[in-house]
């Protein structure tokens, strides 16, 4: 991801953090279809590499991120810029998750 990229996502994940949803999706709607993929997959793999590792204290303690990283792939679902398969297992990840954290 490039530096102006990055920049973007870390504005998003502000807005998320002070729970300005519509500024979000606002922001996701002016955005090409690529970056928008690209910040998503960006940061499932991150969530899903804590995962495959067991780190169910690291979801935990970055619970934010794992929250707007789902939030990401909803909309990239909705927005159709996630094959259904791919979508569901990346939707599938957050369940297996929650779970995760709900037996801790």
């Amino acid at each position: 991801m490039n530096e102006e990229l990055q920049n973007r996502d870390m504005d998003l994940r502000e807005l998320f953090v002070a729970q300005k949803y519509e500024a979000i999706i606002e922001i996701l709607n002016s955005m090409e279809d690529e970056d928008v993929y690209e910040i998503t997959t960006t940061n499932w793999s991150v969530v899903k590499k804590y995962n495959e590792m067991e780190r169910v204290d690291l979801l935990r303690q970055h619970i934010t991120f794992v929250a707007y990283t789902s939030l990401l792939v909803e909309y990239a679902g909705q927005r159709t810029l996630l094959p259904e398969d791919d979508f569901k297992e990346k939707y599938n990840l957050f369940e297996v998750i929650f779970a995760k954290l709900q037996l801790e």
